[in-house]
């Protein structure tokens, strides 16, 4: 016959099985097990198709890291308790041409959201209009600004969320362009906000921050980050 019997059964070869002789409604639920099967895999791959096309098997392959063609994930940032701000850990800016930036945040009292860049709150080093896309009210450029406003009234109440998205650019070329675009939305106030400025320091974004200028915010509020490597 060709195959051979051991204490645990007969063993046929490839010989002795045709193709597709074998078919799923030939084998038993739960027959196949992951203890039955081969560890050709490492801790670091993953079982990867090598394409659409007949007889192309599968094999294990490194897993990719996680990065797109243009844009990297940095992290996200996600509050274990309230607090007042919510603080990126060390950002390698030299690495990247910009960033995107992603938050969900809740306010525990009536507040403003700011948006800075190291720790920085030197009146004069955020430049900016805002425009209100509710009402088309547009501020005249501000050069006294201690971070990116988020609101263009304060009269937020508890539970308010912001949610918006930040894209810094020119990173290497003096000012760091600056556009917002932020959404607050509560049972009293909706507004959408749009701010467009810059950064102006020399240094490298290091951290990116989101304070409350008199509340905290809530437990689970949240803020993601990606960089940009090529445009």
């Amino acid at each position: 016959m060709g195959g051979s019997i051991t204490s645990a059964g007969y063993i046929s070869s490839t010989a002795q099985i045709a193709d597709d002789v074998i078919v799923a409604a030939d084998i038993d639920d739960d027959t196949i097990t992951l203890a039955k099967l081969k560890a050709a895999g490492t801790a670091t791959h993953v079982l990867t198709s090598n394409g659409s096309g007949a007889g192309a098997a599968p094999e294990y392959k490194v897993i990719p890291a996680a990065t797109g063609a243009n844009c990297n994930f940095i992290e996200t940032i996600t509050l274990g308790s309230a607090n007042s701000s919510m603080v990126s850990s060390a950002i390698t800016a030299g690495t990247y041409i910009g960033f995107i930036v992603h938050y969900y945040v809740q306010a525990t009292d009536v507040c403003a959201g700011l948006v800075k860049f190291n720790a920085d709150s030197t009146s004069g080093h955020y430049l900016g209009n805002r425009i209100s896309r509710i009402n088309t009210t547009i501020t005249a450029a501000d050069r006294s600004l201690t971070g990116f406003d988020m609101t263009l009234t304060n009269n937020t109440q508890a539970d308010d969320f912001f949610e918006g998205t930040l894209h810094i650019t020119n990173l290497a070329h003096g000012y760091k362009h600056i556009n917002l675009q932020n959404t607050l939305n509560s049972a009293t106030v909706r507004e959408t906000i749009n701010y467009d400025g810059y950064w102006t320091e020399s240094a490298e974004i290091s951290t990116i921050q989101i304070d409350t200028n008199a509340s905290t915010w809530k437990t689970g509020s949240t803020m993601s980050i990606w960089g940009l490597t090529n445009i």
